[in-house]
C-alpha cells in the first residue's frame, strides 16, 4: 500500500528514489524469475522469500513497494528484495543496483537529500510530507495496520459475512485488504487503514461506533487521487467501497475517496483536487447536504468541474 514509508528512504548518501527510477519493480522481479500477473492496479505471483509453492502471496503495489502476506510477511523496495535475494546489507544491495550510490569524488561531487525527519506535520505540503498528512504513521503503527490486514485476509469466513451483510462482493473486500486499506483489529473490529491512521468501526445493539486505534481523519485512500482523472469524494469509507464494489474505477481513471465524516474540513487539502473532475457523494441528510456545500466552497477554484451524487442515507 502507498502509505508505508520505509525508514532508509534516504542515508548514507544513497538516493533510494533514484534506485527505484532505475529498477521499476515489476521489470526487476520479471528479470529475476519472479513470474507476475496483473490483478487491479496491483501485480501479484508467488513470494520468492519462502518458496512459495501455492498461492500468490507476494503483492507489487503502485508505489513501487512490495509486501509478501503468506509465511515470511517480509515488505519493502526493490533495494529490499535484492538484499533479501542475493545477501549483504541495504547499502551493499543498492550499490549492487547503483554502482555510482553514495560515491564521492574530488571532481564530482554527488550529493542527495538529508534523510526525511518525522516532525509535527503542518497543514500544508511539505517535502517531507507532499501530501500535508495530518498525522505521520510511526514504524510501529504502519507494522499494526499491516498485521490486521493480514488478519482480515486469512479469515474468509468473516470477509464473507462482511460481504454479505454490505451487499458488497467478497473479492471487492479481499483486494482492498490487499492493497493494505481493510484490516481486522485486536478486538475483532472491521477498521480502515489510511495514510493517517487506523480507524475500526462496528455496532453495540443499534448503535454505530468507531474509535481511531492511532492517526487522525484524513482522506481514506486519499493518496490515489494525484494520479487520475476524476474522483468521488464520499462522505465515508463505506459509501466508497460500496462505489468500488459496483465497479465505479474499472475505467482505470477514476477513484473513490471517502471522507473520514461528514464534518472533516478538506480546505487543507484542495490541492489535491486541482483540475480533477470531482464528484461529491455525500449522504441525503441534513450534515450530507451540509458538507456537499461547503466542500463545493472550497473546491470551487481548484477542480476542473464539479457534480453531486445523493446517496441513500446509511441503515447499517
Amino acid at each position: 500500500m502507498s502509505k508505508i514509508n520505509y525508514p532508509h528512504d534516504n542515508v548514507n548518501g544513497i538516493n533510494y528514489q533514484r534506485i527505484k527510477q532505475l529498477h521499476p519493480l515489476v521489470e526487476y522481479c520479471e528479470s529475476h524469475g519472479i513470474k507476475l500477473r496483473r490483478s487491479g492496479s496491483r501485480w501479484v505471483g508467488r513470494c520468492p522469500l519462502h518458496d512459495e509453492q501455492k498461492g500468490e502471496a507476494f503483492v507489487v503495489h503502485p508505489d513501487q513497494k512490495w509486501e509478501c502476506y503468506g509465511r515470511c510477511a517480509k515488505q519493502g523496495d526493490v533495494t529490499d528484495l535484492e538484499m533479501l535475494l542475493y545477501g549483504g546489507t541495504v547499502g551493499e544491495a543498492a550499490r549492487r543496483l547503483d554502482p555510482v550510490a553514495g560515491t564521492v569524488t574530488t571532481n564530482n561531487i554527488i550529493s542527495f537529500p538529508s534523510p526525511p525527519i518525522l516532525e509535527k506535520p503542518k497543514l500544508l505540503p511539505t517535502k517531507k510530507n507532499p501530501l500535508a498528512f495530518p498525522y505521520v504513521l510511526s514504524d510501529e503503527e504502519i507494522r499494526q495496520c499491516h498485521r490486521f490486514t493480514v488478519r482480515l485476509l486469512e479469515d474468509h469466513a468473516y470477509m464473507e459475512q462482511v460481504a454479505t451483510f454490505r451487499q458488497w462482493k467478497t473479492e471487492t473486500i479481499r483486494d482492498l485488504a490487499l492493497d493494505g486499506y481493510l484490516g481486522r483489529d485486536d478486538e475483532g473490529h472491521f477498521c480502515f487503514n489510511s495514510a493517517a491512521g487506523c480507524k475500526s468501526r462496528w455496532r453495540e445493539g443499534a448503535e454505530r461506533r468507531f474509535k481511531f486505534q492511532f492517526g487522525k481523519s484524513w482522506l481514506w485512500r486519499g493518496e490515489l487521487m494525484p494520479s487520475v482523472a476524476a474522483v468521488y469524494l464520499c462522505e465515508g469509507e463505506t459509501d466508497a467501497i460500496t462505489l468500488i464494489d459496483r465497479g465505479l474505477e474499472n475505467d482505470g481513471h477514476t477513484v473513490a475517496v471517502g471522507m473520514q465524516g461528514a464534518t472533516l474540513n478538506i480546505e487543507p487539502w484542495a490541492l489535491l483536487f486541482t483540475n480533477k473532475h470531482v464528484v461529491i457523494a455525500m449522504d441525503n441528510d441534513e450534515a450530507g447536504q451540509k458538507a456537499d456545500a461547503s466542500i463545493e466552497r472550497i473546491l470551487s477554484t481548484t477542480a476542473k468541474s464539479i457534480k453531486h451524487f445523493w446517496s441513500s442515507m446509511e441503515v447499517a
